[in-house]
């Protein structure tokens, strides 16, 4: 695998990952992408998915539609800005990605892997509008986990996708190293700012829910002498004192 990158899907068709994975400063457009299903080894078997548009932000982040659905498990909440205005700093975040193992020295991890980060309100880049440095006592992102999501647990226990990675701060051996305060540094993409770009995006696509079977109605004649009375339901009974008129 000459490159890797990570990403999330957040419908059956929609991918979120960082704009330098399809796009180059340079503005020349990546080619010959192929895709594996979620949570699947990334050099395992290929989907036959190709890319129908690719929607770029004017930050890091990249939208792409795919011809064909993957196969996704569930698909998470995105948190929107309001969501993320009350984040408070250090709140513990997860990022997820393929990118290369610091320990090995592999170009990538086949399966995913975790790493953790703090938020810091303060880390936002004045000079644009959805992108933080957020930072970690522990673990950095690698090259190959750009485009992986950035994820938050809610208060409630859910989670929700925050941001993308974007890139990781002092790389050495194709990962991150700490500064001279001993903090890991990344930089990651809001995800939510740039929804509005893919009018097909309607939210999280959700189950189908089970059909209730249908009861069926049951009829049956009761009588009690000259009284004649009708009694319906799943499960009918006749009064007491009346018995059910049988057929001829």
């Amino acid at each position: 695998i000459p490159s890797v990158c990570s990403g999330i899907l957040i419908a059956p068709t929609i991918i979120v990952t960082a704009r330098h994975c399809v796009r180059n400063d340079s503005g020349i457009d990546g080619s010959g992408y192929v895709f594996t299903n979620p949570g699947s080894r990334v050099d395992g078997l290929a989907t036959n998915a190709k890319i129908s548009r690719v929607v770029i932000s004017d930050e890091d982040l990249a939208l792409i539609i795919l011809d064909i659905p993957l196969k996704g498990a569930e698909y998470l909440k995105v948190a929107d800005m309001a969501m993320i205005a009350a984040i408070s700093d250090l709140t513990p975040l997860s990022g997820y990605g393929y990118g290369a193992v610091f320990e090995t020295s592999e170009p990538y991890s086949p399966l995913v892997r975790k790493y953790g980060m703090e938020w810091r309100s303060a880390g936002k880049d004045l000079k644009l509008k959805n992108t933080y440095e957020l930072t970690s006592k522990s673990s950095s992102a690698c090259r190959g986990d750009s485009g992986g999501p950035v994820i938050i647990t809610l208060g409630n226990g859910e989670l929700a996708l925050l941001a993308v990675i974007s890139g990781a701060a002092n790389v050495q051996n194709a990962c991150g190293t700490p500064g001279s305060d001993g903090l890991f540094r990344m930089r990651v993409t809001l995800v939510s700012p740039y929804l509005s770009l893919i009018p097909e995006y309607t939210g999280i696509p959700m189950a189908v829910p089970p059909t209730t079977p249908t009861k069926k109605i049951v009829k049956i004649t009761c009588i009690k002498g000259k009284v004649t009375k009708v009694i319906s339901g799943s499960k009918p009974k006749c009064p007491k004192g009346y018995v059910v008129k049988k057929k001829n």
